[in-house]
């Protein structure tokens, strides 16, 4: 009978193993699929839902995949990357209803698939000089439009579901919003480009990366600081650091926002970006506000002080090669940003530099809201003339208060006009008693987005230069800090866009093995500090035989005393010792590395089958107890 009951049990685990691998391939077969990842690598966002669900009927888009997967020189972990891209090109075409189909192709060398992604620009990354270069990109087309994605790389893991989301935008939307850019002294679009002059040399100054990269959804145009009028295509205005604006070109700001404009300004009680451009030639701090339309709206700024946060210094270069732990250069994280507003819901890192403080006095219609705000009990204001000179220079003035200072804010309602007499006139222009008010256009619905700072968009302090895949030939700009997705999810919001704001980033799927991580760590510490011993009494010993050989008589000038001698002996035998230390220390390491690593394996591929038989072998026995 328990013969009987034992083959019974074994009979049904391997009954419920079919029934699973049937399963498995009953999902596969159907496009069923569970993502299980703690931060859903897999899964498409809700943008990205949102944004397939408002494709047209019409829309026919086709993902053309290229990577070299046949290659033998593409590396393991680059495989896997490229299996993590290609089931989330999957998950674009499930959740599109049809509209969109997902094309692999594997371009070897000579082969129509790599004439193909040459076509569409997909680069060619070179790995080895005497192999075929390797391909990994995508090219999204519909109709005759068409978005590449040259390189895919796992440095830009985190921006891989925007980008591929924006490229279906970009050939399905083909309507690009117009934003008017005005930056007066700091010039962020950069030189303009002579079409006779692009094969002689480039610009001198070709921009900030920030507004390069804002080209590449929108129709960027660029407004002068000295108009009296915004265009009235314009959707959205970015104003940069408006310094000494004229009163006519606040106006032309003033009647935009209140004819439903868009307005997104960078004002700055100390424009590091300009102080750097002067090169310390400046008199006074470089700053800026647009304190007639802010006194209007219900807003303070107060450029002659800068925010300061004990909790969130950042290590800058003080010069003469010192660190300084600045508290103006704001390092914000997660608990600094508004979670409830989609702006900011999804940013971790924010840099700012000597950024403003922004108040809300509470005017009647508009809804003041703060996106990102100082820490609580270790925030401050400092004076900006003391600011530039550094932390002694202010430090008397690091009182903290309970008070959190807003350094981003969105403001929205009903605006009122900052000029109810009408526009300006002229300096040469002269008033007649005769002479009506000139009207100006009624209050109406607007948002506006302030930032206390300008410098967060400047590219030292959001991009930084690394190599296109691991240690391939080329370079890229990559943020290293979520700045540029604060300037991307401001200006989508406000022209209507909203779908990509929530794809701005994706959890890294190389995730810390910390018991590894532990261990090699300890192994590490152990291995510096011997190191550290023998480098001591290397030293030590060199300057004892230093000492002897100083000491030397004009006859042992041509060989060492049997002193000298046996301190050099002692000294070698003492080497090898601690190099055989050494050795032990990391075969004791790989030892705890390899023995984790079976028990995981175990726990992995026989936990499960193991908890399952446990379970059949209790109910059959309370079965034969009842």
């Amino acid at each position: 009978m328990q013969k009987k009951s034992v083959l019974t049990s074994l009979a049904g685990l391997l009954l419920l193993l079919v029934i699973l691998g049937l399963a498995v391939a009953l999902m596969k077969g159907f496009g069923l699929r569970a993502d299980l990842t703690e931060q859903r690598l897999y899964s498409l966002s809700q943008g990205s839902v949102e944004l397939l669900q408002k494709l047209p009927r019409e829309a026919e888009v086709t993902l053309k995949f290229y990577f070299s997967r046949s290659s033998e020189k593409v590396p393991m972990f680059l495989k896997s990357y490229a299996d993590q891209v290609d089931y989330l090109l999957r998950s674009y075409a499930a959740r599109s209803g049809g509209k969109v189909k997902v094309e692999r192709f594997d371009p070897q060398p000579d082969s129509d698939a790599e004439e193909w992604a040459q076509r569409y620009g997909i680069e060619g990354q070179t790995v080895d000089p005497f192999a075929p270069p390797i391909y990994f990109g995508l090219a999204v087309v519909s109709g005759d439009k068409e978005e590449v994605i040259p390189v895919f790389s796992p440095r830009t893991e985190q921006t891989l579901e925007y980008d591929i989301s924006r490229a279906i935008a970009r050939v399905t939307w083909p309507q690009q919003p117009v934003i008017g850019v005005m930056s007066g002294a700091l010039n962020v679009l950069g030189d303009e480009v002579n079409p006779m002059m692009m094969q002689r040399r480039p610009p001198q100054n070709p921009g900030w990366y920030a507004f390069a990269q804002l080209k590449r959804d929108n129709v960027v145009k660029k407004v002068a600081a000295d108009v009296d009028a915004i265009p009235p295509d314009v959707t959205l205005l970015v104003v940069v650091h408006p310094k000494d604006l004229a009163e006519k070109t606040l106006y032309a700001i003033d009647q935009f926002v209140l004819r439903g404009g868009k307005l997104l300004v960078c004002v700055d009680p100390l424009s590091w970006s300009e102080a750097m451009q002067s090169q310390g030639q400046m008199m006074a701090p470089p700053s800026s506000s647009l304190t007639k339309l802010f006194d209007a709206w219900g807003i303070g700024f107060d450029p002659t002080k800068v925010v300061a946060d004990m909790r969130a210094v950042t290590r800058i270069n003080a010069g003469n090669g010192g660190v300084e732990e600045s508290p103006v250069f704001l390092s914000l994280n997660k608990d600094n940003m508004n979670t409830s507003i989609s702006l900011t819901a999804q940013l971790a890192n924010v840099l700012m530099a000597y950024a403003g403080a922004i108040e809300n006095r509470g005017k009647e219609g508009l809804f003041f809201r703060p996106m990102i705000e100082t820490s609580a009990s270790s925030s401050s204001l400092v004076d900006t003339m003391a600011a530039q000179y550094g932390v002694q220079a202010y430090r008397a003035q690091l009182e903290p208060s309970e008070q959190r200072y807003t350094v981003a804010a969105r403001v929205n309602g009903k605006f009122e006009t900052a000029f109810p007499d009408g526009k300006p006139k002229s300096g040469t222009e002269e008033k007649t008693d005769t002479e009506t008010v000139v009207p100006h256009l009624a209050t109406g619905e607007s948002a506006v987005i302030i930032f206390g700072d300008s410098d967060f968009l400047f590219d030292p302090l959001c991009v930084q230069n690394v190599p296109i895949l691991f240690g391939g030939m080329g370079n890229a700009k990559q943020p290293f800090n979520d700045n540029l997705a604060l300037l991307f999810n401001s200006a989508e919001q406000l022209t209507g866009r909203n779908e990509l704001i929530a794809i701005r980033t994706r959890a890294n799927s190389m995730r810390p093995f910390k018991v590894v991580d532990e261990l090699e760590l300890q192994a590490v510490k152990q291995y510096q500090q011997k190191e550290e011993n023998l480098q001591k009494e290397l030293n030590e010993t060199a300057a004892e035989i230093q000492k002897l050989q100083n000491a030397r008589t004009d006859s042992q000038s041509l060989m060492l005393s049997k002193e000298q001698q046996e301190k050099i002996n002692a000294f070698r035998d003492k080497q090898q010792e601690v190099s055989r230390q050494l050795k032990n220390v990391r075969r004791d390491l790989r030892q705890d590395i390899e023995r984790l690593g079976v028990r995981m394996k175990v726990i992995n591929i026989l936990l499960l089958p193991l908890c399952v038989i446990v379970v059949g072998v209790v109910r059959v026995s309370l079965r034969r107890h009842r």
